[in-house]
């Protein structure tokens, strides 16, 4: 499942470092479950995006399977950050959250989606 696809390093988006071997289901159940108890001690705006992580799909094949292994990028970061509404301080606080989780990129983009859905955005 967690095997390399092929594509240059390079020509990845910067992500936060993340060991593909998390991406197996149990592993990345566990660090979603992770992600949910570390928001119970940080600030509200940082607790309330990572509540969120909450009901994250786990799979063990497919697309999402894939996104479990990779680190979120930074652009998905920023994007979490901008939806949340957090300041220019508080993104840097933030980027450190994801990457002591750390985040997958399925976690990123479960949080986007969420929040998109709390906003009233369309969802992508």
């Amino acid at each position: 499942m967690c095997m390399h696809t092929g594509f240059a390093r390079a020509a990845l988006p910067e992500r936060i470092p993340f060991d593909s071997d998390l991406g197996y289901p149990d592993e990345h159940v566990s660090l979603t479950l992770r992600g949910y108890s570390l928001g119970k001690w940080e600030e509200p705006p940082y607790a309330r995006i990572l509540e969120l992580l909450l009901d994250c799909p786990t799979e063990a094949h497919g697309r999402v399977a894939l996104r479990q292994c990779r680190g979120a990028s930074f652009k998905q970061l920023a994007l979490i950050a901008h939806l949340a509404g957090l300041s220019k301080e508080q993104r840097g606080v933030w980027y450190g959250i994801a990457r002591n989780v750390p985040l997958s990129e399925q976690h990123a983009a479960h949080l986007i989606n969420r929040l998109k859905e709390r906003s009233g955005s369309t969802v992508a």
